[in-house]
Order: C-alpha cells, then structure tokens, then sequence
C-alpha cells in the first residue's frame, strides 16, 4: 500500500473513533468532566455525512472513468459467429424495423485495444432509415464468466452542434446516466414495439428541430454512426474528469431514487432561455 494512502486511511479511521468518542459524550473513559453541546455533536454528524458521501462519490467517479479509458474498435463480424444471442429476438426486431423502411447496414463485434478486458463479447446490429435519417441498433453483450446476456435497441439521430436524440426501450441504468453529456438527449420506453419507439422517436426529433432550428446530420454509414460516437469520448472524458464526487454521489441517489426515464439538461436550459 502506498504510504499517501495509507497516512489518508489512519487518519480517517482517527477522525472517525474521535467523532465516535466525542458524540458518546463521556471521552470514552467514562469521564463525565467532558461534555458536547447538541449543537456541535450535529455538526459532527453533517460532517461524518459529508465525508462519507465524497468517498462514495469519489470511488463511482473513479469507476466511471476507468470504463471510459477502455478503448477499442468495431469490427464487422457475422451472426452465425456468436452462439449466444437470442436470435429470434434479433430476427423478430430487425424484420419489424424493415417494415417500416429500415435498411440493414452491417453487424459488428467490440475487438479491445486495452488489455484485460477481453471477458466482455459483443454484437451491433446497424439499420438505417435512409428517408427519416435515423439510426436503430441492437447491441447484445454476453458475459462468459457470468454466464449474463443483456441487449440494448434504440433508435438515434443526430443533429448540428454536436446534438443528439435517442430513443430506446432498455431500462435506464446508471452507469449511461452519470456519463450522459448534456446535448444527449434520451428517453427509455421499455415496453414499446418498435413501431411504436420509431414513431415516438419521429416526434421527439422534429419537435427539437422545431425547437432548436437545427438539420438533422445523420450519416448514412456505420462508419459515420461510429464516429460520431467517437467524437464524443474526449469531451466525455473531461467532463467526468471535472465534474466534482459529490456531484457524482447526488445524480446516482437521484437515480436510485427516482430512475429518470429521459435526460438531456441542456435542450430544456436552451429553451428556457430562448423564452426569456
């Protein structure tokens, strides 16, 4: 253990056995001469709280930014190639999405550029909406030493500035929650057909085009779905870096609590001031 850490550690075992003591009230010898107001014996106890909640804060702060350090590369790959996907929900939500105008654009696999997390297999369905410029996806992870499966299927489209709107019928988790930039805006219907996500979708880009005056830009290849997502990792990365721990503790008991199904702070802070 390094010593920095270690010195950290003993001190803040030290502070905690003096809150403890001095709360007690009788300096832990039973010595009755020592007394706390109530007062100050609340102040500590805001503190030990405050403490406490800036650990936390600090340690989902780190996860999070050791996920987005995690780099990789897409890579086209075959459905026949992954034995674990739930193949007839894929076929059923790729021939529905074909029914409504969507176009199969290609299928890729993660392949990791850092080593250590080779554990983690993936598999992306691409479509396009060639007329309403949208992207659908369905990306499935499979966790061997888990033996876990999990799929993920939205429907994206982006816009100038640096904009987005995603629409998707996975429940939100918080991991995409606390590292949601503020110009992604997203909502979760998990119950919905994707007719009924497609349509939702629809409405949701042209009212913030309406609102926001700006073209949809969606590319029309994987390729420039992909990086468009690229683009983002280092504003994501410097966001996370700045962004206080405590800021970190709050949005993740905001989400425990609440589990938001949208979010996208800076679409409703641009409206508010353009009604002003």
């Amino acid at each position: 253990m390094k010593k920095p850490r270690l010195l950290r550690d003993i001190i803040t075992i030290g502070v905690i056995v003096l809150i403890y003591l001095l709360i007690r009230g009788d300096g832990g010898l039973h010595d009755s001469s020592i007394s706390i107001p109530l007062g100050l014996k609340a102040v500590f106890v805001i503190i030990m709280a405050v403490l406490l909640c800036y650990s936390l804060g600090r340690r989902v702060k780190k996860l999070l930014r050791l996920g987005q350090q995690v780099k990789h590369e897409h890579i086209p790959t075959s459905e026949a190639d992954h034995p674990w996907l739930d193949s007839q929900s894929l076929s059923r939500w790729t021939a529905e999405l074909e029914a409504l105008g969507f176009v199969r654009l290609n299928d890729f696999t993660v392949h990791y550029l850092t080593e250590g997390v080779s554990n983690l297999q993936f598999f992306t369905r691409l479509m396009l909406h060639p007329v309403e410029r949208c992207i659908a996806s369905s990306i499935n992870m499979f966790v061997p030493s888990a033996n876990r499966f999990t799929s993920q299927e939205g429907i994206t489209s982006c816009f100038e500035d640096g904009w987005d709107i995603s629409t998707t019928r996975s429940k939100p988790n918080w991991v995409a929650y606390l590292i949601n930039m503020p110009k992604e805006n997203w909502s979760s219907h998990p119950n919905a057909a994707p007719k009924e996500l497609f349509e939702i979708h629809l409405k949701q880009c042209r009212r913030f085009s309406s609102d926001m005056g700006l073209r949809n830009v969606t590319g029309a290849t994987a390729e420039e779905y992909f990086a468009w997502q690229k683009k983002l990792e280092d504003p994501r990365r410097e966001m996370l870096k700045k962004r206080p721990a405590l800021v970190f503790f709050i949005n993740w008991i905001m989400f425990l609590a609440f589990h938001p199904a949208k979010g996208g702070s800076a679409y409703a802070a641009a409206l508010k001031k353009m009604r002003k």
